[in-house]
């Protein structure tokens, strides 16, 4: 039975054994209150309900005894909410396998446990840790490489942090592995390297099934214990442990020069360098990243850029790994000089256009993968392309600094298939963001092009439009400290791997922050970092997000800097269309600590 449920209903499940190795089971729902809602008969494996995702779909775990695919090997499949097999999967790796699901958000954590096919030991053998999407797709693997006789995965679900124990019942000896809930920091490669597990789906199949319960009546019977007088005898056991050591020396590893930013002249040479206190003498291992995302082959103490473009300029930061600890650096800007107002591959469309509310436009168009532009004293720079929407989408950014836009999954230049353009060719792809050398003058605007927010005439008839503008990251450093504002309530941060939302560590913002949602999918790290924000006037400290709810589809909390409020608000999208204020569903986190209840406002 699993009563333990966002949807506070109840599990109940029953299995029965053929002679020959086949199972049949029933997996029931009931509401609280024990009423059926469901019950369905399922063949191909052991199953057993093991608790429920979001939407209301069922996690069930088990094994199979079909000696055609493995013996014992275990098996998952995922109900949806009214009972039917969604998705399915078997895991082998070559032994008896006993396996022990977790839930965490929208992800599975798997723990198995091999064994001996003919029986094995009590010892067992090497226990796999496995993390799966709520659909048993991303499926990875850790392997503990010592034989244990059991385990399991606890997931911190105020925090990034799992910790993993395993014990041997032999010796009695007990082993702990913690690391992030992306296999990242803290894994030790020596005691958990990567494995491929073999998977198969299992043909599980769930039919109508007749169910029937009812109502009992439970007595009790007076009961008088008889109390006899006796001796009570202690034993000395002798005790052991054992423990997994570092090295001969207690004093732990720490970075003791950090990667620092650079600004150089497009096309010359860059190269990021750490160094490591290291008393141990451990050996070390290391793994550069850019914007969150693992960059291949930079494994060295030193990353280097043989030509500095503007498809480099990026946040970069090192995972060093000494033993069963794991350093992370400080992010290291690559900034390029505007020797030119534009940089890379875009061209000035259209110079001095005059809007109707005063302000003065240069209009730039990306004509390729990356550039970097300024804007002219007193006038604002726009930048214009296609988001994975096909949306028109314009970045507009005003006062000190530079402006870097670079592309990932560029398509083009093509005409915009979504509005009448036709002499106009744009790129299309998923955009990152990322601002140098700004201060209090600097603002940021994005916006996709709408009934509301753009020429009318240029949209088509019968088209329907997502109206929001889709950006990834945005990064902003600055040289004082500051930044004006940053005015994109009709932009959705999100993406699927890296770094997603806005980081600005540190900088201290003058003026608003308006945001439409921020939503991390995959294996991607959602962040809301900056500094102090003034906010809209009567609303001081004040971070508003305009008709989003802060949920990350992969479950995971969003890293929150030092602002005082995040005010959930309402919004419209590029045609007019109105956003309602939403209660947060999402979770903020500083320095690992949960502070959603004290920095959210509204609605």
């Amino acid at each position: 039975m699993y009563a333990d449920s966002p949807s506070q209903s109840i599990y109940l499940g029953g299995t029965e054994i053929s002679m020959m190795g086949g199972a049949t089971g029933t997996v029931s729902k009931l509401t609280s209150a024990g009423a059926l809602v469901w019950s369905r008969r399922l063949s191909g494996a052991f199953l057993s309900p093991a608790g429920e995702l979001t939407n209301g779909r069922v996690l069930l775990s088990g094994s199979v005894m079909d000696m055609q695919f493995a013996p014992e090997a275990s098996a998952l499949a995922l109900l949806t909410s009214a009972g039917a097999v969604e998705s399915q999967v078997g895991l082998s790796f070559a032994a008896r396998n006993a396996t022990l699901p977790g839930i965490e958000g929208n992800r599975i954590w798997i723990t198995t446990v091999s064994g001996n096919v003919a029986g094995g030991s009590a010892d067992g053998g090497p226990v796999h840790v496995g993390l799966a999407d709520g659909d048993f797709s991303n499926l990875r693997w850790r392997r503990h490489t010592n034989a244990m006789s059991g385990g399991l995965t606890a997931p911190d679900f105020d925090s990034d942090a799992v910790a993993a124990p395993f014990f041997r019942i032999s010796d009695g000896a007990l082993e702990v592995v913690t690391f992030r809930d992306d296999f990242s920091s803290s894994v030790d490669s020596n005691l958990l390297p990567s494995v491929t597990a073999a998977t198969t789906n299992l043909g599980i199949t769930a039919v109508d099934a007749g169910y029937t319960m009812a109502d009992i009546t439970v007595t009790a019977a007076a009961v008088t214990p008889t109390l006899q007088t006796g001796s009570l005898t202690f034993t000395t056991l002798p005790v052991t442990e054992s423990a997994i050591t570092t090295g001969g020396s207690s004093v732990p590893e720490t970075i003791g020069t950090q990667p620092t930013s650079q600004k150089v002249n497009p096309g010359v040479a860059v190269s990021f360098t750490v160094a490591v206190n290291n008393p141990s003498a451990q050996t070390l291992s290391y793994q550069w990243s850019r914007n969150g995302v693992a960059i291949s082959g930079a494994n060295a103490a030193t990353y280097s850029i043989p030509s500095a473009q503007a498809a480099q300029v990026s946040a970069y930061t090192v995972a060093v790994t000494a033993g069963t600890t794991t350093l992370q650096s400080k992010a290291a800007l690559l900034e390029l000089n505007a020797t030119t107002r534009l940089v890379g591959d875009s061209v000035l469309f259209a110079s001095d256009i005059q809007h109707p509310n005063g302000n003065i436009y240069d209009q730039f168009l990306l004509t390729g993968t990356a550039t970097v532009i300024t804007a002219d004293p007193g006038q604002v720079a726009r930048i214009s392309f296609i988001d994975a929407n096909d949306d028109i989408v314009q970045v507009e950014y005003s006062g000190s600094g530079t402006l870097t836009l670079q592309l990932a999954n560029a398509t083009g230049p093509a005409v915009a298939v979504n509005y009448n353009q036709a002499t106009v060719s744009y790129m299309k792809g998923t955009p990152t963001i990322t601002i140098a050398g700004a201060d209090q003058t600097s603002n940021l605007g994005i916006f996709s092009v709408g009934l509301v927010t753009g020429n009318p005439a240029v949209l088509k008839s019968g088209v329907t439009y997502d109206g929001l503008a889709n950006v990834a990251l945005i990064t902003i450093s600055s040289a004082n400290g500051q930044f004006g504002g940053v005015r994109i309530g009709n932009a959705l941060l999100s993406g699927s791997s890296g770094n997603v939302g806005l980081v600005a560590t540190g900088v201290n913002f003058t003026g608003p922050i308006v945001i439409g949602d921020i939503d991390a999918s995959g294996t991607a790290s959602p962040k809301f970092l900056t500094g102090t924000v003034a906010g809209l006037t009567g609303f001081p400290g004040d971070i508003r997000i305009a008709g989003g709810d802060l949920l990350q589809t992969n479950g995971r909390a969003i890293e929150f800097g030092t602002a005082t409020a995040v005010r959930m608000g309402a919004g419209t999208n590029a045609h007019g269309v109105s956003l309602p204020a939403k209660t947060v569903a999402g979770r903020l986190e500083r320095n690992g600590q949960d502070v959603t209840s004290t920095v959210v406002v509204g609605p």
